[in-house]
């Protein structure tokens, strides 16, 4: 009966005409081969049927049927309904295809010796146990069309394929996996997955990661979609290669480790190993475990608007997460735009280390960063919003240069020193002396930290910074300021360099309210600029260089007020060009200070506004020269081109002013440098 069967289907086929469509079902799954296509379809010993070379047991056959439907070459349909599914597989691709359905579970094998051209794979319905499986090696498409799967047993989304897999997101689609089982996530894709539609894509990780790149992740140009990790054990998306992102949003709401994580392969030659580039897109995170990163890369971040598709970063670390870092590069990171709002919220912690006898010992204390750089940090533009409140937390940390060529930058701290002593941790409580405690053991709030040198030569700085002992700006090298505009209100310093600092332009204003304003522990040499700097009461100072070691302030160009219990003035030795004046008195805030000819007042040297947030030191008699004064009086410094050694101004503080003479090199008295 077979045999007349077949024979009766062949001959509707050519009397219809080459619009009909052969239809052969094997379980659920239907083959379509067009008459267009089908040829001659020879069977063998009546156990056999052969079309367009797809090889037919005949006692597989569910059905066999010819309709009008319009075969799409390429494609293999996946249509989940409950706990069945039901897959359609174009003819000319039929002969290269092993499928399998299980209930709702579908597995597709290609040939990986025979498939050249690029399959599609449409995926729709959905399941409450169900999963799509796929492996071969050549591209492939991925066309996801309101979709919603989770699984019972693994991975419901699982590509088993090396090459390019480009997914298109189309409607909303959803998936979740099983809380057990072997799957290393929700969604795997082995291959180079680039991401385009503009649908919704709604992935939980049960079991460990949401979503797992095997290798580069891109969501390209074209994509308008978004991307929402609901939830994942371990990371929300981890990629072992690179992750490129150029347009969408991405929202990883919940994740027990890293929002997205990105490894180095063990392949040196893969392109852009390790990367992280932010091309444009809307990405925004959520981490609340501790020592968690938001984004992080093991080589090189680039953050960029070159596209012009607004790239924008929001990364939220909760009190929870104990020395979380927002964004953390391995190597490098190179941000030239976009707009970047970062905040930790998270105490400090103890770092440890296990012995091979298994004894834990710990070594130091760390802390939150809004911006971690294990490399050189370049920042050529973009706006920053960086708030941290947990004690010892940073804005930007930086491991080796930092160089600051323009942007936008607003950062704010709050927390007081993460201090670890006599076997017991300290988050901000800490009220001993810090100097006798290691560094390694104690971890104070900055605005931005860097452990070489800092450049600024452009864009806008601003740094507040609130909590004990908790610093500006600081240097463990040089520090120069070429340009830009750099704002610091701190507690402690709040520009310091462990070695040599140099003004050479820009616009500075600095108000330490508990230490130095500019504090070099090297020479520091003003070299152009407009400088206002307002130090604590004595022993602390406006403008402090290390003059206990022999170091010295250096005036050869540029504008400053120096404000404080003290200042440093240039040494005999020196080698100043500008000349000073030097007076002392109370300062208010909003007063204007001004230095003008003495006989000539509307010849005006220099002038400076006090910020409307200072609060003065305190009074200390009339205006003078260098007398000791009160403990609680204020000490000021006016260097400006066109003053000469010797000659005698007129000091304006407000309504108040003095007869002051110029130096070129002098003495600090009690206090410069302490």
């Amino acid at each position: 009966m077979k045999k007349i069967f077949l024979m009766l289907i062949v001959a509707a086929m050519w009397l219809l005409g080459s619009a009909q469509t052969l239809n052969v079902e094997v379980g659920d799954v239907t083959y379509l081969f067009p008459s267009s296509q089908a040829g001659i379809m020879p069977y063998s010993t009546a156990t056999t049927l052969t079309v367009m070379d797809k090889v037919f047991a005949l006692g597989d056959i569910t059905r066999m049927y010819v309709d009008n439907t319009v075969v799409t070459d390429d494609l293999v349909e996946v249509v989940y309904s409950d706990n069945s599914a039901k897959v359609r597989i174009a003819g000319n691709i039929a002969k290269y295809m092993t499928p399998s359905v299980s209930g709702a579970n579908v597995s597709v094998v290609q040939d990986a010796t025979a498939v050249a051209q690029e399959i599609t794979y449409s995926l729709s319905g959905s399941s409450s146990n169900g999963s799509f499986y796929t492996s071969g090696a050549y591209k492939i498409t991925v066309s996801l069309n309101d979709l919603s799967l989770t699984s019972a047993t693994g991975a419901p989304l699982n590509i088993d394929n090396g090459k390019r897999i480009a997914v298109v997101v189309n409607g909303t689609n959803s998936f979740v996996d099983s809380s057990s089982g072997s799957q290393k996530a929700c969604v795997v894709i082995k291959g180079h997955s680039e991401f385009t539609g503009n649908g919704t894509l709604n992935v939980t990780g049960n079991l460990k990661h949401a979503i797992r790149g095997n290798e580069y992740v891109e969501l390209k140009k074209k994509f308008t979609g978004t991307i929402n990790i609901l939830d994942a054990v371990s990371d929300g998306i981890h990629i072992e290669q690179y992750f490129k992102m150029s347009n969408g949003t991405v929202n990883v709401l919940k994740c027990g480790d890293d929002g997205i994580q990105v490894e180095i392969t063990k392949d040196v030659t893969d392109e852009l190993n390790g990367q992280v580039l932010l091309l444009g897109g809307t990405l925004n995170i959520n981490v609340s475990a501790n020592d968690i990163k938001g984004l992080k890369c093991d080589s090189l971040m680039t953050i960029s608007d070159d596209l012009g598709n607004n790239t924008t970063v929001n990364i939220s670390c909760a009190s929870s997460a104990t020395a979380a870092k927002g964004l953390k590069s391995g190597g490098n990171m190179n941000i030239t735009g976009g707009t970047i709002t970062i905040t930790t919220a998270g105490d400090g912690m103890e770092e440890t280390e296990t012995s091979t006898s298994g004894t834990t010992t710990v070594i130091g204390t760390t802390a939150a960063s809004c911006i971690k750089s294990d490399g050189i940090l370049t920042i050529t533009g973009g706006t920053f919003n960086l708030s941290s409140t947990g004690a010892g937390g940073k804005g930007i940390s930086c491991d080796s240069i930092a160089n600051f060529n323009g942007g936008d930058i607003t950062i704010s701290t709050t927390g007081g020193p993460v201090v670890y002593y006599n076997n017991r941790l300290y988050n901000g409580t800490y009220t001993g002396n810090l100097d006798y405690i290691d560094s390694d053991f104690k971890s104070s709030a900055k605005g931005i930290k860097c452990d070489y040198a800092v450049n600024i030569n452009g864009g806008s700085i601003n740094v507040t910074t609130k909590g004990t002992n908790a610093e500006g700006i600081e240097s463990k090298s040089v520090l120069t300021i070429n340009d830009g505009t750099v704002v610091v209100n701190s507690y402690d310093d709040g520009i310091n360099s462990k070695s040599h600092m140099y003004i050479n332009g820009g616009t500075i204003t600095v108000i330490a309210t508990n230490n130095d304003g500019l504090d070099s522990n090297g020479n520091l040499y003003l070299n152009g600029g407009y400088v206002m700097t307002f130090g604590a009461r004595q022993p602390e100072c406006g403008i402090d260089a290390n003059e206990e070691d022999g170091y010295t302030v250096v005036f050869k160009g540029g504008t400053l007020l120096g404000v404080g219990g003290n200042n440093s003035v240039p040494s005999s030795s020196s080698g100043s060009t500008q000349a000073y004046v030097s007076g002392s008195g109370s300062v208010s805030a909003n007063t204007v200070i001004k230095l003008t000819a003495q006989n000539n007042s509307s010849n005006v040297l220099a002038t400076f506004t006090v910020p409307s947030n200072y609060t003065s030191s305190g009074s200390q008699g009339g205006m003078g020269g260098w007398g000791p004064g009160g403990s609680n009086g204020s000490k000021i410094l006016i260097t400006c081109p066109g003053i000469s050694k010797g000659t005698n101004y007129t000091l304006y503080n407000g309504s108040s002013s003095s007869t002051v003479s110029a130096q070129l090199t002098g003495s600090s008295g009690p206090g410069g440098g302490w």
